[in-house]
């Protein structure tokens, strides 16, 4: 039997309207609301798979506290946007997008401000708001590191403090142009086996073939959950 040999990947561009992971962004409505705008993988459908948004005391989410307050998405459109109404105050907010009805499954982030203005300004009580762009990861991705015939590096990014580990990550590599929703067992799978928000896992014991093409998809669920295959984060299309 010949040895493992290193193939080279070609990363393919996701559908017409498509993307690779999710994303979160605000925009400031009125003192008491802003808008939430979310988009997701195909597929995916935010009020069936009870998808929902939770806002964060700070411009990171501490896991530790209870978030503000979470509010679930009712529509399977996507992208869509949606109102978020809350009693803001002058500081820092962030806001996550969740792929579950479990916070454990949060998958993007944006963070955003109310900040008091000039003091002629503060004297008339309005408030600046402002949509700070997140310089940490903004939401679960993956990227391949090396390909052989029989394994796939990859490396993934959570969410600032997250804990893969805890919460029963894996990643899974399907033939073809596969979506979470209702694929066959995998080829391969690999659970993350850390708790630091970033590393490198290896799906073993495959077997690749030149020509074709495949899918790598990121869960934030273990396979033994009955919901694991709704709580996709992000996905990734290449051909070797």
């Amino acid at each position: 039997m010949p040895g493992s040999q290193e193939l080279t990947p070609t990363i393919l561009t996701p559908p017409v309207g498509g993307q690779n992971q999710f994303s979160v962004s605000t925009n400031y409505a009125s003192q008491g609301e802003v808008i939430v705008t979310y988009r997701g993988i195909a597929g995916n459908q935010p009020g069936t798979y009870k998808n929902n948004l939770a806002l964060w005391n700070g411009s990171l989410p501490n896991m530790t506290v209870q978030p503000l307050q979470i509010i679930a998405i009712e529509s399977n459109n996507q992208p869509n946007s949606v109102p978020f109404e809350f009693a803001f105050e002058p500081t820092d907010y962030c806001l996550t997008y969740q792929v579950g009805k479990d916070i454990s499954t949060m998958c993007a982030m944006t963070s955003f401000s109310f900040s008091v203005m000039a003091r002629i300004l503060r004297a008339m009580a309005f408030w600046r708001y402002t949509n700070v762009p997140v310089t940490p990861p903004a939401a679960v991705s993956i990227k391949i590191l090396k390909i052989t015939t029989d394994s796939v590096q990859v490396i993934y990014s959570t969410l600032p403090g997250y804990q893969p580990q805890r919460y029963g990550n894996w990643i899974g590599l399907w033939p073809g142009w596969a979506i979470p929703y209702g694929s066959p067992e995998p080829l391969g799978k690999a659970k993350i086996n850390g708790d630091f928000s970033e590393g490198i896992v290896n799906i073993d014991h495959i077997s690749l073939y030149s020509g074709l093409s495949y899918t790598l998809i990121y869960f934030m669920q273990g396979p033994e959950t009955d919901e694991h295959r709704f709580s996709a984060a992000s996905l990734l299309y290449f051909s070797v």
